[in-house]
């Protein structure tokens, strides 16, 4: 009966082993990710005020670039792995990661003042 199983399970562990395997998305598809995410993020890198009407759409862009990079990494790929972005700028994915969350403080920032700023006043 033991020679039976044995010969089952492993062939089990082998077709689920690559199933999961087969699943993991090329890396160049995940750079793209990154790429198209990011390219919507860094003309705000730098700016020390985020106008309320970008406030949402910035947020958004900086939380799907870093959730990218996330994946990214934990598929395998180095930190150090550069990426071009618009205006040929080429960055790492721990830079890209970095101006994210810069800029999404610099927009939290940013709406908080206005916030407060609409209350003062009203």
């Amino acid at each position: 009966m033991l020679k039976r199983i044995v010969p089952i399970v492993l062939l089990g562990l082998c077709v689920f082993g690559e199933r999961s395997a087969a699943q993991q998305p090329p890396v160049s598809v995940l750079l793209d990710n990154v790429r198209e995410f990011a390219n919507q993020v860094v003309g705000f890198a730098g700016d020390t005020r985020i106008s309320g009407s970008w406030v949402d759409s910035v947020l958004k862009n900086a939380r799907q670039t870093i959730e990218a990079v996330d994946k990214a990494l934990a598929a395998g790929v180095p930190a150090t792995r550069t990426v071009s972005l618009q205006g040929d700028k080429t960055m790492t994915l721990s830079e890209i990661k970095a101006m994210c969350e810069g800029v999404a403080k610099v927009a939290i920032k940013s709406a908080i003042k206005a916030a407060f700023l609409r209350a003062r006043e009203g």
